[in-house]
C-alpha cells in the first residue's frame, strides 16, 4: 500500500481478474538428417528455423542426386490383391531430408526447425558421414534444448545399421519423456515392423509413435544429366553431334560414352576386309540373308571369329578379314562397329605425377580435378606449392605451357622456379556406402544385398597385427588381408589371431558415374538440342522412377494441419497424404489387426492405407504403447502435452509467490478459465465443466502442511480427455412390421 505525504488525487488500478494461461505451439518439428550444405556454425551441426521450403532451400540446398547407371538396383513388387503391379522404384533412394521436409510443408506443416548433420555434394551419392555416428548423437541431444519443438523426425536415420539405429530412436523417446512437451515420429527401416518392435525396446513408448509403409512421393527425383546422357545416347547415332560440336565437348563424350556405332565404312573388296590400324574399329558383322558371322579384336590385335554361323573359310589377321570360296560376294553385307570406351569416375581423386615434356609443357588427362605445381625456389630452396588451374578450353591430352596452368598473378613465380613437379587431381573410385555396422568377432554379418565391397576395421590384442582391409566381390567374396578370411556362406569373419572386440564394418556399391559438372550449362543445352533421345530418356526415367521417402515428415504436417482446423486433441487420422503418388507396400485389413494390436508386447504401429476413391490416408492414431488404456492414442498424448506445457509457462508468476489462500485461488481461477475455454472447444468430455475436468489445491486438498513448510504448492488437475472412435459399430436388426 502506498503512503501519501502530498496532497492531491490518486489514481489505482485494483487487478480483479485472475491471469490467463496462453496455449503453447503444438506441432513444431525438428528435423535431423543430412543437406546439401550447411550454414556456418560452431559446431559439427546447424540449426536452424524456417516456415517454408524457400527458405531452406536458400539455407539448406536441395537434394540429393539420383546416380542412374547399369548398378541400379530395382524392386518390383507384385499388389495381388489390387490386381496391379508397382512400377520399378529405386531401393537405395540415398539422403530423406529434402524430401521429408517438402511432404511436411506440402501436408499442412507450418514451422519447423532444420538440423543438419553432414553435407552431400549434388554430385556427389555417397553417405559421407555414417561414421560420424557422434554428429547426429549430438544434435539430438541439442534438440532437448530448443524449447519450442513438439515434434521430433529423424527420416536420414534410417540409413545406419541396427543396434545403433535402435539406440538413436531410443534417445529420442527418452528426451521426449523427459522434456514431456514432444513426441517422437519414428521411422522403420525397409518397413520390416518385426525387427523395429524387437529393438525399440520397452521405455517410454507412449512419448512415440511409428508408421508403416515407406512413401513414392511425386516429385521429380534430380537425376545426374551425366547419366543421363550415358543411357540416352546408347539408342542413338552421335557421330554428327562429335563432328559438328566444339573440340572440348567432342573430346568430352569420347571420354564418356560407350556404344557401337554402325555406320563406320570399311573397305571389302576382293573378297578381304580391310581395316587400318588408327580406326578404332573394333568389332565386324558379315550377313548373308538371315544368316551372319561376328568377328571381335582378340587381345593381341588378331581378328578371332566369335558368334555366329559359319558362312565361309577365311584367313584372319591384325588388319584383315579374307573370305574364301565364296563367288557371290554382292550378296554378303558388312558392318563395322567403333566403340568409345568410358572411364570410371566419381567424386573420389586420387594424385597423379605427370611427365613434363622437353619443350616444358605437360598433357593432362581428361577428367581433372585440379592442379597442383610443386617446386623449389632457386635461391632459398625452400618447397613451394601452386594450385593451378585447367583452361575452359583445354582439349584432354594436348600439351599445355606450365605458364597457362597458373594466373596472371600467380606467372611471376615462373622465373623462382628451379625442380618442378606437377600433380594432377583425378576421379578415380566411385562408392556408395550402404550402411555401417560395428559387430563381435562371431558375429554374422547383416549385409546389404547391393554390397560388393568390404572395409573391414579390427584391433589385434598384440595390436601389431591392428588392421583395415578390404574385401571385394567378383564371382565369390575376396580377403586380401593375412590374419582374417571371409566366410561368404555363413557371412563371418575367421581370424587366426586374437583380436578385441571392436570391429566395425563398411558396406560399398562401387559404382561408375560423372559429376554434373563434367559438361558446363552451355555444353548440357548443346547436346539436349542436338540429340532430342537424351531428353526423351529422362522424361520417360522420370516417368517411371519412383523415388521413396519415410513417413514422418509427412505425418507432421498432418499433425499441424489438424492442430490447426480441430485441435491437437483431435486424432491425426484419416487423413489424406498430398504428394505421393505410391506406397512401398500394401496393407489390406488382415495385415493391420497384426500392426494395430500386438498381443506379444503392446507396440502399436500405425497404417498408411490406399483407399478407392479416397487416395492414400493415414489410418491409425495410436502411440507406440498401445496395451495403455492411459496414453495409447497420439490425440491423448500430445493433448496432455499440450495442457502441462501451457500451464507449466503460464503459472510461472506463482514462483516466490505467498503461499496461502490468495496465490491458491489465482491459480485455480486461472487453470480452471484455460480448461474451460478447451471444454468449449470440444476437448474435453462432459456435460459441464464440472464433469470435464478437476482443479484442486489448498492445504489438506492437494497440499500437506509439511510441503507448505517445504515451499511446494501442489496443484492436482483431472481431465476427461476426449478420446478417437477408433471401431465405429452399426447394429442391424430386423424389425417386425406390425
Amino acid at each position: 500500500m502506498a503512503k501519501y505525504q502530498t496532497p492531491g488525487v490518486y489514481v489505482e488500478e485494483i487487478s480483479t481478474l485472475p491471469p490467463s494461461v496462453a496455449g503453447v505451439a503444438t506441432a513444431i518439428p525438428a528435423f535431423i538428417g543430412f543437406t546439401e550444405k550447411a550454414p556456418l556454425a560452431d559446431t559439427n551441426f546447424s540449426i536452424k528455423r524456417i516456415s517454408n521450403m524457400l527458405e531452406y532451400e536458400m539455407l539448406f540446398g536441395r537434394g540429393a542426386r539420383y546416380i542412374e547407371n547399369a548398378d541400379t538396383v530395382y524392386k518390383v513388387e507384385e499388389d495381388t490383391s489390387h490386381n496391379k503391379t508397382y512400377r520399378p522404384q529405386k531401393t537405395d533412394a540415398g539422403f530423406h531430408m529434402y524430401d521429408s521436409v517438402r511432404l511436411f510443408f506440402a501436408n499442412g506443416g507450418g514451422s519447423c526447425y532444420i538440423v543438419s548433420i553432414g553435407q552431400y555434394g549434388n554430385d556427389k551419392y555417397q553417405y559421407k558421414y555414417l561414421k560420424d555416428k557422434e554428429d547426429i548423437k549430438n544434435a539430438l541431444e541439442a534438440v532437448a534444448n530448443i524449447d519450442e519443438v513438439t515434434l521430433i523426425s529423424m527420416p536420414d536415420a534410417v540409413a545406419y545399421s541396427y543396434p545403433f539405429l535402435a539406440s538413436l530412436q531410443q534417445k529420442a523417446l527418452s528426451q521426449c519423456e523427459t522434456s514431456h512437451d514432444r513426441i517422437a515420429l519414428l521411422d522403420i527401416k525397409e518397413d520390416k515392423v518385426d525387427v523395429f518392435r524387437q529393438n525399440i525396446g520397452m521405455e517410454s513408448l507412449d512419448f512415440g509413435s511409428a508408421y508403416t509403409p515407406n512413401l513414392n512421393p511425386v516429385y521429380t527425383p534430380e537425376l545426374s544429366f551425366c547419366s543421363i546422357l550415358a543411357a540416352g545416347l546408347e539408342t542413338v547415332n552421335y557421330k554428327n553431334l562429335i563432328k559438328n560440336s566444339t573440340p572440348l565437348l567432342s573430346a568430352k563424350l569420347n571420354s564418356m560414352i560407350q556404344l557401337y556405332d554402325d555406320n563406320i565404312e570399311v573397305q571389302f573388296k576382293n573378297n578381304i576386309i580391310t581395316t587400318t590400324p588408327n580406326d578404332g574399329v573394333v568389332k565386324i558383322e558379315v550377313e548373308k540373308g538371315e544368316e551372319s558371322a561376328v568377328y571381335e579384336k582378340g587381345e593381341n590385335g588378331v581378328w578371332e571369329h566369335t558368334t555366329g554361323v559359319s558362312l565361309h573359310k577365311n584367313t584372319l589377321t591384325k588388319h584383315k578379314i579374307e573370305l574364301k570360296d565364296i563367288s557371290d560376294a554382292e550378296k554378303y553385307k558388312v558392318k563395322a562397329f567403333v566403340v568409345y570406351n568410358p572411364d570410371i569416375l566419381s567424386n573420389i581423386v586420387t594424385d597423379c605425377v605427370l611427365d613434363i615434356n622437353e619443350d616444358g609443357t605437360v598433357q593432362l588427362p581428361r577428367l581433372i580435378k585440379n592442379i597442383e605445381i610443386i617446386y623449389r625456389e632457386k635461391n632459398t630452396q625452400k618447397v613451394m606449392v601452386e594450385v593451378g588451374t585447367v583452361p575452359d578450353d583445354y582439349i584432354p591430352g594436348t600439351p599445355i605451357e606450365i605458364k597457362d596452368l597458373l594466373s596472371t598473378e600467380q606467372q611471376v613465380i615462373l622465373d623462382t622456379m628451379d625442380s618442378i613437379q606437377i600433380i594432377s587431381k583425378q576421379y578415380k573410385d566411385f562408392n556408395v556406402v550402404l550402411s555401417y555396422e560395428e559387430i563381435d568377432k562371431n558375429d554374422t554379418l547383416d549385409m546389404p544385398t547391393a554390397a560388393n565391397k568390404i572395409v573391414l576395421n579390427y584391433t589385434a590384442k598384440d595390436e601389431e597385427n591392428s588392421a583395415t582391409i578390404e574385401l571385394v566381390k567378383e564371382e565369390t567374396w575376396k580377403s586380401l588381408g593375412e590374419h582374417v578370411s571371409f566366410n561368404a556362406e555363413n557371412k563371418k569373419f575367421e581370424f587366426n589371431i586374437d583380436i578385441e572386440s571392436n570391429i566395425s564394418v563398411t558396406y560399398y556399391k562401387t559404382s561408375s558415374a560423372i559429376p554434373d559438372n563434367y559438361f558446363s550449362e552451355a555444353e548440357q543445352a548443346l547436346i539436349l538440342k542436338a540429340v532430342p533421345e537424351c531428353k526423351a530418356y529422362a522424361d520417360r526415367v522420370i516417368s517411371n522412377f519412383y523415388t521413396v521417402c519415410p513417413p514422418s515428415g509427412a505425418i507432421a504436417g498432418i499433425m499441424a494441419k489438424t492442430d490447426r482446423n480441430k485441435g491437437v486433441w483431435a486424432a491425426p487420422a484419416n487423413a489424406s497424404i498430398n504428394d505421393i503418388k505410391g506406397l512401398t507396400r500394401h496393407i489390406n485389413d488382415d495385415i493391420q489387426s497384426r500392426l494395430n494390436v500386438d498381443p506379444n508386447n503392446g507396440k502399436s504401429i500405425n497404417a498408411i492405407r490406399e483407399f478407392i476413391g479416397k487416395g492414400f490416408m493415414v489410418w491409425g492414431a495410436r502411440t507406440l504403447d498401445g496395451n495403455s488404456n492411459e496414453w495409447r492414442y497420439v490425440s491423448v498424448r500430445r493433448f496432455y502435452n499440450y495442457v502441462e506445457e501451457s500451464v507449466k509457462k503460464s503459472t510461472a508468476w506463482a514462483v516466490f509467490q505467498p503461499n496461502n489462500l490468495n496465490t491458491w485461488a489465482q491459480l485455480q481461477g486461472q487453470i480452471e478459465n484455460f480448461l474451460t475455454e478447451l471444454w468449449r472447444l470440444g476437448a474435453l468430455a462432459g456435460a459441464n465443466p464440472e464433469e470435464a475436468f478437476t482443479v484442486h489445491v489448498g492445504k489438506g486438498v492437494s497440499m500437506t502442511e509439511e510441503q507448505i513448510l517445504a515451499g511446494e504448492l501442489v496443484v492436482i488437475i483431472g481431465l476427461a480427455t476426449v478420446r478417437p472412435a477408433e471401431f465405429v459399430i452399426l447394429q442391424f436388426s430386423h424389425k417386425v412390421q406390425k
